[in-house]
């Protein structure tokens, strides 16, 4: 859950993901769905989104007047969001709008440039609405934004099924509603099934069916558990050309010959992949925290070397400047390196503050302090002379002279 101090007012901030990929031409996605029509189910508990939910959440969005903000892992959102100049931007911008089954959608939705190399990328894969929502009811009453994030809340996130006629995924439920409605059952092999779907007698091949290597699309999390609408226009044969097309592509990926076999592979990628997501999170948040602690040490050795002072790089402020942050690090660090070197590779030292002149007396001699068992005492320079003549220490004449 992630809570900010300025959106803590009673109310929940709690988040929830939907999984989000760019389609075969390497485009991404204009729209994608946030909430389905009633109860949706996350790591964070149930949250309801009906009638009563719709309308106050595009009440408080058409108040609000403005596109909804796409961020990076809610960082704008985060009170512990790290020192860096970018953390809290923009990664895309999108409208809100209501579908005819009741489910709420993220629509015109645009990206940044650096929103659009993260998801190709695969940095963030999936897409994590913030909300408030009332606690006793637990439903939804408005939206605050969504992010892209590598970490997923959804509870039991759905795997994704590669779609052939759409161009675009379907989730497993929907795709077990279509072989359920087909009276197929999961044990059946493969070439019974896909026979049915096309309608086709008993003996047909795979290969009738089965796209070519370059049309396989890699399974991947999916989104919360619900029904996902229908293109406009598509019909029942084009459903069924559909699930065959991507039944043959799990065939062929899986290498299993029965619905349950693939689900079952499907669910260990699905896992897998949930891992490795974590682990990558991790690693890159190791590799930030270690950039961010290197470019501070470029700063102050810029500012050792006299190309840079306190206030240039932003140390005076207590985080760097914009420009530094910038910087490709590779260059940075080049640079700082070529400074160096002009300087025979030494950073100067650090100026001694001047050596404390001793008290003086007031006719201009030397004073000494000594200290005796009895607290300090002053010796002006008659002290000292009578103290040498005397031939006593300065610390032995000041405890005669304390007495």
């Amino acid at each position: 859950m992630i809570m900010s101090k300025a959106w803590n007012h009673g109310l929940n901030v709690v988040t929830l993901s939907t999984a989000i990929e760019p389609s075969t031409d390497g485009k991404l996605p204009t729209e994608f769905r946030i909430f389905v029509a009633g109860w949706n189910d996350t790591s964070k508990g149930r949250f309801l989104f009906d009638s009563e939910a719709a309308a106050s959440v595009m009440a408080s969005y058409k108040e609000h007047g403005v596109d909804l903000m796409i961020d990076l892992e809610h960082q704008s959102l985060d009170d512990e969001t790290p020192e860096e100049p970018t953390a809290r931007d923009a990664r895309g911008w999108c409208k809100l709008a209501l579908k005819d089954d009741g489910s709420l959608w993220a629509v015109d939705v645009t990206w940044t440039p650096d929103g659009t190399a993260r998801l190709k990328a695969k940095s963030q894969r999936y897409i994590s609405p913030a909300f408030t929502s009332d606690r006793e009811t637990r439903r939804v009453t408005g939206m605050v934004n969504v992010a892209i994030t590598g970490m997923p809340a959804t509870h039991h996130a759905q795997a994704l099924v590669a779609a052939a006629a759409r161009g675009g995924f379907m989730t497993v439920e929907e795709f077990l509603k279509v072989i359920k409605a087909l009276g197929i059952d999961l044990s059946t092999s493969m070439e019974d099934a896909l026979a049915k779907i096309r309608g086709e007698d008993s003996g047909g091949s795979e290969d009738d069916a089965a796209p070519s290597n370059s049309d396989v699309t890699q399974t991947e999390a999916a989104a919360p558990p619900g029904d996902a609408p229908d293109n406009k226009g598509e019909t029942k044969d084009e459903k069924k050309e559909e699930v065959a097309a991507a039944s043959a592509r799990l065939m062929r990926l899986t290498g299993k010959d029965t619905f349950v076999g693939m689900l079952d592979e499907v669910e260990v990628w699905r896992r897998s992949h949930l891992r490795l997501e974590s682990e990558t999170e991790k690693l890159a948040k190791e590799r930030r925290a270690l950039e961010s602690a290197k470019r501070k040490e470029n700063a102050v050795t810029l500012t050792k070397l006299g190309a840079e002072t306190p206030h240039t790089t932003g140390l005076a402020k207590g985080s760097l400047c914009k420009r530094l942050m910038d910087e490709p690090l590779e260059e940075q660090n080049a640079r700082v390196a070529a400074l160096l070197a002009a300087r025979g590779g030494k950073i100067p030292a650090e100026p001694k503050p001047p050596p404390e002149k001793p008290a003086q007396g007031t006719d201009g001699t030397q004073e000494q302090v000594v200290q005796t068992p009895n607290g300090p005492v002053t010796l002006s320079a008659r002290d000292l002379q009578i103290a040498k003549e005397l031939n006593r220490t300065p610390e032995e004449y000041a405890s005669m002279k304390r007495k």
